[in-house]
């Protein structure tokens, strides 16, 4: 872990008086040595204080569950602390606290990714499940970044309404939508970032702001598809939707041995 940024300054200007020291005393005058305290590391109670969230590290309870992905190839992966804010602010606040205490930051939705990204291995994750909420506005809908597909699809199908979505009940729309998404409707209606119309997001500043296509509208561009934790920690999103009515699908499967001929 890096000590903090001050921590360093301060050590390195006593090493440098205590060198100035030692060549200006006599040779009779006894050598006083530097005490040495224990770096300590970042105060995560102090955050946990800071929030109407809850913050779980090592040794507690749910940690075990908390650090935990989609993927078990991940499950070694143990982050020093995972937040779940209740809203912007809280986000605000770990951002601000990871960007004092030098301890790298990773967002967290539904923890799908294949790559492990959302794993915050030695760093703080930032879980948005908390803000998952899903309200329909007129052929618009508001979408908390905690949400997961089977929510989001099933609000919207009861009015009638839908957005361009993968399959799996359990991804989060966060990491579906910042990274482009794809799904069953895309060649009609586009992928999941195309019906992105604006979006709440925290900038590593600890700024909450609003971005469309007219308020910062080039951090609203690098949102629709490169915006993965890249630029930001996105906590609710604005879509434009489009009207679904009963569908039908069939699957078709084979033996692997039947596949020349198929």
């Amino acid at each position: 872990m890096s000590p903090h940024r001050r921590q360093v300054l301060t050590s390195a200007a006593a090493a440098v008086l205590a060198t100035v020291g030692a060549t200006a005393r006599g040779p009779s005058d006894p050598v006083r040595r530097p005490s040495r305290r224990p770096v300590r590391g970042p105060d995560f109670a102090a955050l946990a204080r800071s929030l109407d969230g809850r913050i779980v590290v090592p040794g507690d309870p749910d940690y075990p569950e908390a650090r935990r992905l989609f993927q078990p190839r991940y499950d070694t992966l143990a982050p020093l602390a995972v937040a779940y804010p209740a809203h912007a602010s809280d986000v605000a606040a770990c951002l601000d606290f990871a960007r004092r205490s030098a301890v790298p930051v990773v967002p967290r939705g539904g923890g799908h990714g294949y790559a492990g990204w959302s794993g915050g291995d030695g760093g703080l994750v930032v879980d948005v499940g908390a803000m998952a909420e899903v309200a329909v506005e007129g052929d618009g809908a508001r979408i908390g970044a905690g949400a997961r597909l089977g929510e989001v699809n099933a609000t919207l199908a009861a009015r009638g309404r839908g957005i361009p979505t993968g399959l799996c009940p359990s991804v989060g729309i966060a990491g579906l939508a910042l990274g482009g998404g794809m799904g069953l409707a895309s060649r009609v209606h586009g992928t999941t970032s195309d019906a992105l119309t604006g979006a709440r997001v925290v900038t590593p500043d600890g700024v909450v702001r609003e971005v469309d296509a007219g308020h910062d509208p080039d951090l609203f561009w690098a949102l629709r598809g490169g915006g993965g934790g890249n630029f930001g920690v996105v906590t609710e999103f604005r879509f434009r939707t489009h009207p679904v009515g009963d569908a039908a699908f069939a699957e078709l499967h084979w033996s692997g041995a039947r596949s020349a001929a198929v």
